[in-house]
């Protein structure tokens, strides 16, 4: 079951700003879902209304099947986190939220700590969403694929420093769940630090070999993923049967946690 991805490297922004077809570089009804970055809406919070209008619109235009937005600082019952927005099928959904804001660069005196939630269906597969630093515990993806992830998506904002750790752990959370991942950066900006950001996205096999790695510049590449392989990945390693089978009960309590899809 082939899917066509379209990873869009865009620039961040500092002001809220909105994208069109022309910033995406894509034709219409080219791709099955879109993957954004982190905070390219916005380096401040906005409301969680806006947010999800600018996901929606950029789902129409497109003509996709799932527009994944990436995850942004958003205002929600009072409280900022970051949380990422998918519209699937013409539905708009809440699909991740920060579990463990960012420490290194104050995220913690300011972002809540959120909620793991569960994969979202697509035409027949689940695609699970971890936002940014929250790829680096392992159990959050074990979690996810625990709960039935075919396709892990990261929407991150990494800094040119970080870039090939960022990389090699992609590679690892896809070799060791077998699932696809696909890390998306902005193609230009800055980190809170004042570090540069630069572009670097990737998306990861089964078996942890990449399948795209994308440069240092302002640009939306399309990748063919084979989902057919997932299984042939399954039979030949117990990677994944061992996790939901004999490993399960190490990460149960964080999955059973987490919340479904909210549909906004």
């Amino acid at each position: 079951m082939p899917v066509r991805a379209a990873i869009a490297q865009v620039a961040a922004s500092e002001g809220f700003k909105m994208l069109r077809m022309s910033d995406l570089n894509l034709s219409r009804i080219s791709t099955d879902i879109v993957v954004l970055p982190e905070n390219w809406i916005s380096s401040t919070p906005v409301d969680i209304a806006d947010y999800v209008q600018a996901i929606e619109e950029i789902y129409v235009e497109t003509g996709s099947r799932a527009v994944f937005g990436g995850a942004q600082y958003v205002l929600i019952d009072e409280k900022i986190v970051s949380a990422g927005v998918a519209v699937v099928d013409g539905k708009s959904y809440l699909v991740c939220e920060k579990l463990f804001p960012s420490r290194a660069v104050g995220e913690r005196g300011h972002i809540e700590a959120g909620r793991l939630v569960k994969p979202v269906k697509v035409a027949g597969f689940s695609v699970g969403c971890i936002v940014c630093v929250d790829i680096f515990y392992p159990e959050v993806s074990r979690a996810l694929s625990l709960l039935g992830a075919d396709i892990i998506v990261n929407p991150s904002k990494i800094p040119i420093d970080k870039e090939d750790v960022w990389r090699s752990v992609l590679s690892a959370r896809a070799a060791e769940n077998i699932v696809y991942t696909i890390g998306v950066n902005p193609g230009s900006g800055r980190y809170r630090d004042g570090r540069p950001v630069s572009g670097g996205s990737a998306v990861f096999n089964p078996d942890g070999t990449p399948r795209l790695l994308m440069g240092r510049i302002v640009s939306t590449s399309t990748v063919e993923i084979d989902l057919d392989s997932l299984s042939y990945y399954r039979r030949r390693y117990a990677y994944h049967e061992d996790l939901i089978g004999r490993l399960a009960s190490h990460y149960k309590r964080l999955a059973d946690e987490a919340i479904d899809p909210v549909r906004i």
